[in-house]
C-alpha cells in the first residue's frame, strides 16, 4: 500500500483541528512575533493543502461520521488561515479563502449532525465539546462574511452575518448544557478530554466574530453585537480557570504520555481567546483586553509548541519501536 494510501486511512476524525489551532495561533502572535507568526501562517497553509487531499482520498465505511468532521472542521481551518491572510494585506488569497470557508460551512450545515443519527446519540457523561465545533465552524462563517463585507459594502451580507452570529449564540446556549454536564461527570471518574477546552473556545471565537461585525460598515444593532461580544469574553475568561484546574486534577496521578492529536482541540481554544482578545480590545477601544491577548499569546505559542513536539515525537518513537519489533521478528521494516 503506498504511502498517501495509508496516510489517508489513518487520518483521524476532525484532521483539520492541526489547521485550526497553528492558523489562530499564528493570528494571535502577528503582532508580538511576526517571524514565528508568518512560519506558523505557512505551515497551517501547507497542512491545509495536504489533509484535504488525503482527506477526500480517504476510504470511508458506510455510515461512517469522519465527512461530518472532516467538513467541521476543515471550515474553521480554512477561516482560521483566511484570517491570516487578511491581516497581512492579502486581500486576494484571503478573500478566496473566505468565499471557501462560506462555500464549505453550507452544506456541512444542511447534514444531520453525527450524535443525532439513529443509534449515534450519546448520553451522560459522554457529551464532549467536540459538538460545539458546529457553532466554531458557524462562527468561521460569519467572521469570513463580516470580512467580505467590509469592501463589499453589502447590506445583504452584513445582515446575513449578523443574524447567523446571533443563531450561532443561541445555539451555543442549547448546546453547551449537556456538555457542561458530561464534563462534570467525566471530572468525578477522574477523565478528562481535551475537547472539553472548546466550551471556552467557542465563546472566543464568537468574540472575534463580533469584532469583525464591529468592523463592518453596515451591520445592523451595533452597540448590541458589541455588549453580547464583551459578555461572551467575560464567559470564556471565566471556563479557563475551571477547566485548567479540572484538566489538571485529572491529569495528577495517571501515567504521564506525550499529548496526542486531540490536545489540538485544547491549543485552538487557547490561540482563539489570544487573537479575540486582541481584536475586541481595538474594536471596543478598551486597551486592557488587547493586552490580555498579547499575554495570552505566550500561553498559546507554548500549547503549539508542547503538542507539535509531543505528537512528532510520539511519531518518531512509534517508527522506533515498529523498526524494533520487525528486527526482533527477523524482518527488515519497510
Amino acid at each position: 500500500m503506498a504511502w498517501p494510501t495509508r496516510a489517508a486511512a489513518a487520518l483521524p476524525e476532525g484532521a483539520f483541528a492541526a489547521v485550526m489551532a497553528t492558523g489562530i495561533v499564528s493570528l494571535a502572535s502577528k503582532d508580538e512575533l511576526p517571524l514565528i507568526s508568518d512560519v506558523l501562517l505557512g505551515v497551517a497553509t501547507a497542512m491545509l493543502v495536504v489533509l484535504a487531499g488525503l482527506a477526500v482520498a480517504r476510504p470511508r465505511a458506510h455510515g461512517s461520521r469522519a465527512g461530518w468532521w472532516d467538513a467541521v472542521t476543515f471550515v474553521a481551518g480554512t477561516g482560521s488561515v483566511a484570517a491570516g491572510f487578511a491581516a497581512r494585506g492579502e486581500a486576494d488569497v484571503a478573500h478566496t479563502l473566505e468565499v471557501l470557508t462560506i462555500v464549505a460551512w453550507l452544506p456541512m450545515i444542511l447534514r444531520p449532525v453525527p450524535w443525532t443519527r439513529a443509534g449515534g446519540r450519546r448520553q451522560g457523561d459522554e457529551a464532549s465539546g467536540r459538538r460545539l465545533l458546529v457553532i466554531v465552524a458557524t462562527q468561521s462563517a460569519v467572521i469570513s462574511a463580516a470580512a467580505l463585507d467590509r469592501p463589499a459594502a453589502s447590506s445583504v451580507l452584513a445582515v446575513a452575518a449578523a443574524v447567523g452570529w446571533v443563531v450561532a449564540l443561541a445555539l451555543h446556549v442549547r448546546l453547551a448544557r449537556p456538555i457542561a454536564r458530561g464534563l462534570f461527570l467525566r471530572r468525578q471518574r477522574g477523565r478528562f478530554r481535551a475537547d472539553d477546552w472548546i466550551l471556552m473556545g467557542v465563546l472566543a471565537i464568537s468574540v472575534l466574530a463580533a469584532s469583525e461585525l464591529l468592523r463592518a460598515p453596515d451591520v445592523p444593532a451595533r452597540a448590541g453585537v458589541r455588549v453580547l461580544g464583551l459578555a461572551a469574553w467575560a464567559g470564556a475568561c471565566l471556563w479557563i480557570p475551571l477547566l485548567a484546574r479540572v484538566d489538571i486534577v485529572c491529569a495528577v496521578g495517571r501515567r504521564p504520555s506525550l499529548p496526542d492529536a486531540l490536545r489540538w482541540s485544547m491549543v485552538f481554544p487557547f490561540g482563539m481567546f489570544a487573537a479575540s482578545s486582541q481584536a475586541l480590545g481595538r474594536a471596543a477601544g478598551h486597551p486592557w483586553i488587547h493586552r490580555v491577548g498579547l499575554d495570552a499569546t505566550w500561553v498559546a505559542l507554548a500549547a503549539w509548541a508542547v503538542v507539535a513536539l509531543g505528537i512528532g515525537g510520539g511519531a518518531v518513537a512509534g517508527r522506533v519501536g515498529a523498526a524494533a519489533s520487525g528486527l526482533d521478528g527477523g524482518q527488515l521494516p519497510e
